[in-house]
């Protein structure tokens, strides 16, 4: 390897695009550094070292810079930016503009977003990256999500306070051809009514919800001994109340056992 090109790879960042190479050594060399394994070849037109080659975080800025200025994380990508926890995915999905010629490729996943441009609101940015906004791409994950996870993603982000069941109703609203779209309005609804679990929305549908039983009330407010406590499901005039949280809430055996006030 010529020795500014080999200058070049130490003092970088990691992450290099084949005209920044080209400026200090002609094509047959940079090609040949390749076909050796000193450079690494990334996505078409961006390499970085053999050392950076696995780096999950030089791959998400590799899609980035391949992907073009105007591009943003999205998706399963852009979920985990604002601890949304989503199953683990060996792709980095990009949201560009219709304008923008690129294509999916590789481990790079390319969505177009309808318009020129990208909106400004849609856009944030944690750690210097660009990423949709949490509630957008949750709801972009629910797309492409199987069914036997989205649920439990949406689920789980509206309990942790990451985005609110009103946010995902409104966007579901604007979106007519979203796969799943009436799933997620009503578990957006069931959410945004107190739920905070698969079972607590179990309960809800198939069993409290009878025309033989009263009506319960829902997250029921009581303090005892200046203890506020929220019931899933209470029934003040026959002092019943019914936790319907589950796992999520009593995962150790001394929660499941402990006695109520």
């Amino acid at each position: 390897m010529r020795p500014e090109l080999s200058a070049v790879l130490r003092a970088g960042n990691g992450l290099f695009t084949r005209e920044q190479l080209l400026a200090i050594a002609d094509h047959n060399v940079l090609d040949r550094a390749v076909a050796r394994g000193s450079v690494v070849r990334l996505l078409p037109r961006v390499y970085t070292t053999p050392a950076s080659a696995l780096d999950p975080r030089i791959r998400v800025r590799a899609a980035l810079v391949f992907a073009g200025p105007d591009a943003a994380l999205s998706h399963l990508s852009a979920a985990p930016i604002w601890r949304i926890r989503v199953p683990d995915s060996q792709h980095v999905h990009v949201l560009t503009p219709r304008s923008a010629d690129h294509r999916t490729t590789e481990f790079v996943v390319v969505h177009r977003y309808p318009s020129a441009e990208l909106p400004r609101e849609l856009i944030a940015y944690s750690g210097g990256l660009p990423a949709v906004r949490p509630a957008p791409s949750l709801v972009d994950c629910w797309a492409v999500l199987d069914r036997g996870h989205r649920r439990d993603v949406v689920i789980t982000a509206v309990r942790n306070g990451r985005v609110s069941p009103e946010d995902i109703c409104a966007l579901a609203a604007q979106r007519p051809l979203l796969r799943g779209r009436r799933e997620l309005i009503e578990l957006a609804e069931q959410l945004r009514a107190g739920a905070h679990s698969e079972l607590e929305i179990f309960g809800l549908r198939r069993v409290f919800d009878h025309p033989s039983l009263p009506r319960p009330h829902r997250q029921f407010l009581m303090v005892v001994d200046g203890s506020r406590y929220v019931l899933d499901l209470a029934w003040p005039e026959l002092k019943l109340a019914v936790e319907l949280d589950g796992a999520a809430y009593h995962g150790s055996r001394a929660q499941r056992e402990r006695r109520p006030p």
